[in-house]
Order: C-alpha cells, then structure tokens, then sequence
C-alpha cells in the first residue's frame, strides 16, 4: 500500500509540474506563443521595477538550459511512469524538437521577441503619459476651484455641510464620525 501511495504521489507531482511547462511539449508554434507572453510579462516587470533582471539578457540560454536540465527529463518521467501511454512520446518528441528548433531560431526569437515588447511598452507608455495629462488637468480645476472659494472645501455627508480650511495644493476626503 505505501508503495502505490509513493508511486501514486510521483505521479501527481509529475503531472502538476508538466502542467506548469506543458507549452514546452506541445508544438513550435504552441510554444512560441506561451514563451513570448512570459518574455513579455517578465520584461514588463523588469521595466516597472518590479524585477531586477532585464530577460532579454539570457534568454536564448535559459531556453536551452531549461530544456536540457528541466523539460526533456520532466518529459523522459513521465514516458517511464506510463501514466499518459503514447501521448508521453508525443510530450518527449515535443520537447526535443522544440529544443532544436531554438537552438536554431532562438536568437531571430529573441530579437523579434524584445522588439515586439518594447514597440508595446511604448505604446503604453504613451497611453500612461496621456492619462497623467488629463489626471493634472483634473487637479488643475479642483484646485482652481478652491482657490475661487477663499481655501475653503465643502464637506457634505447625510446630516449637514460644512466648511473646512484645506491648505493649498492638498485635495482629501474628510470623514466626519459624529
């Protein structure tokens, strides 16, 4: 019984990490498109200083590498554990055929790959740089409107109005808790 068990649970573990890489085993066009949203997403994060590595820097060798040391023996698993029958030869064919597409067109990827994410970025960026426009615009007029009424904001809430002092330049939500 803690046999089965065992097997039972290398299996399960096997099937959940091929879940999370099984674009790499699926066909080149599968893969490509898969490969470049995670370039993208991590170069987006690079660029929001939410990482610290830019993943153009690498990326043709960590495709290789991954493949060598993490998909074609995930995939080699799986064939031995006979859970899938032929469909595992299928996932190990993907993956070595990807494998050798990459090495071959990897490089001409990459480079499409990290021009197609920085056109975009700056597209965004021209969008992002827009709204902030229209934001200090907005600010601009609220501001406007409480100089006109001598620094004073009107603070309404279900039992009344009053008025407040606010110091120039600091716009806010008062909560009254009486």
């Amino acid at each position: 019984k803690e046999d089965v068990d065992r097997k039972a649970t290398i299996v399960i573990e096997h099937i959940i990490q091929a879940s999370d890489v099984s674009h790499t085993m699926q066909h080149w066009y599968i893969y490509l498109k898969w490969n470049e949203r995670l370039y993208r997403e991590m170069y987006f994060a690079f660029l929001a200083g939410r990482s610290q590595k830019d993943p153009s820097e690498g990326w043709f060798e960590g495709e290789l590498w991954f493949f060598d040391n993490y998909v074609i023996p995930l995939a080699k698993k799986l064939r031995n554990c006979g859970v899938f029958g032929v469909s595992c030869d299928e996932y190990l064919t993907y993956a070595l055929q990807n494998r050798v597409e990459w090495e071959k067109k990897g490089k001409d990827v990459c480079k499409k790959m990290k021009s197609r994410a920085e056109e975009e970025a700056r597209s965004l960026e021209l969008l992002k740089q827009i709204g902030e426009e229209e934001e200090e615009e907005e600010q601009e007029v609220e501001e406007s409107a409480l100089a006109k009424a001598g620094g004073k904001a009107a603070v309404l809430d279900e039992t009344n109005t009053r008025a407040i002092s606010v110091p120039p330049g600091k716009l806010g939500i008062v909560i009254d808790t009486n």
